[in-house]
């Protein structure tokens, strides 16, 4: 990445001039120059630059290949995109039976060249919905059976040394990522042991979850 400036020195030389004086009556005059500057700091969009990684070492868009807890498990590989803002998609697992789980582990590299800090973790509601996870029935299955099971079905989310949660912290303090460096995100899909059983199969949508950081804690 190129290295960029932080800032900006003005040099001002001194213009010294040099006056003999003449006897020939004439009164003395004045004459003053003023100096007058400022300057402006704009930073760059890479100033303040967390990526998403599959390394810990520097930012590799790879593809995600999941772990699951049972052959049975099929789960698909996330794709990483830092174009515009980072994501990270294609977090799928199709479950047979309560007690599976699809983990997926990457990383969030801070590319920038400020220390960057961990503000809030926000979970959104599922596309077009008013919940962040909704579960529908398909042709065939029994929606109260399937609303059962949809309680034991979550997406579980931990960055670095903070807490799994499955629902979101709203707000994180003390929480930073010197610049250079990787913080290990692992998301979880999970059917939960002793959950309920639906008759038939059904979807679960989540939404999108943000990671927040910024500049200053």
């Amino acid at each position: 990445m190129e290295k960029r400036r932080t800032g900006q020195v003005i040099a001002i030389m001194a213009l010294v001039v040099g006056v003999i004086g003449v006897s020939i009556g004439f009164s003395a005059f004045s004459n003053a120059l003023k100096i007058q500057s400022s300057a402006t700091v704009t930073p760059d969009k890479d100033t303040l630059n967390v990526d998403f990684s599959s390394s810990d070492q520097s930012v590799d868009a790879s593809a995600i290949t999941p772990t699951v807890s049972a052959e049975t498990v099929k789960a698909t590989n996330a794709a990483i995109d830092n174009t515009n803002d980072p994501t990270i998609s294609n977090l799928s697992a199709t479950f047979t039976e309560p007690g599976q789980t699809a983990t997926y582990n990457f990383y969030a590299y801070n590319a920038g060249e400020l220390t960057a800090y961990l503000k809030s973790i926000v979970y959104g509601n599922a596309t077009g919905e008013t919940a962040n996870k909704v579960c529908k029935a398909k042709e065939g299955a029994t929606d109260e059976l399937v609303q059962k099971a949809c309680n034991d079905i979550s997406l579980k989310v931990k960055v670095g040394s903070e807490a799994e949660t499955a629902s979101g912290l709203g707000s994180i303090s003390g929480h930073s990522l010197a610049k250079t460096k990787a913080e290990a995100i692992t998301v979880t899909l999970e059917y939960a042991a002793g959950a309920e059983r639906a008759d038939g199969d059904f979807t679960v949508s989540f939404g999108d979850v943000t990671l927040n950081y910024s500049s200053a804690d």
